[in-house]
């Protein structure tokens, strides 16, 4: 779990419905399951979803893709550090020596390559490739 001397990371995020499109859904599920092992705070715009649900997450109702300016001003409200994250984003374990070094260089943003692993085989992060040549930024 990320905790830091005093300081929280809280992830903001929309999600699409779960009965929308099983594997949109399965993304989304295995997403939030690494986002719970890394994270304090989770803020999900949308209606509850139980299969999203955890001690640590908090639901917003709202209109379905609401825009990144609400999940911004969200975000403006946390005390701590936050985030924005789209919902099929899988995080390693290893995001918090990123932030822990992110603040140890003062620095505003990270960067990553975009790493894909082949869902039928689990996400395992060991085994996720680059395939293309999109970034990601934290």
């Amino acid at each position: 779990m990320l905790v830091m001397v005093g300081l929280q990371v809280t992830v903001i995020s929309s999600f699409r419905r779960l009965s929308d499109n099983s594997e949109v859904a399965a993304n989304q599920i295995r997403a939030k399951q690494s986002w719970d092992a890394a994270f304090q705070e989770i803020v999900l715009f949308g209606k509850e979803e139980p299969r999203l649900s955890s001690p640590r997450t908090d639901f917003v109702d709202s209109v379905d893709f609401p825009r990144i300016q609400m999940l911004a001003l969200a975000a403006s409200f946390s005390d701590d550090m936050a985030c924005i994250i789209n919902s099929d984003i899988v995080v390693s374990p290893a995001i918090g020596n990123v932030i822990k070094e992110l603040l140890r260089k003062n620095g505003q943003c990270a960067t990553s390559l975009r790493y894909e692993f082949d869902p039928k085989k689990g996400a395992n992060l060991d085994r996720a490739r680059i395939v293309d040549n999109g970034v990601d930024f934290f």
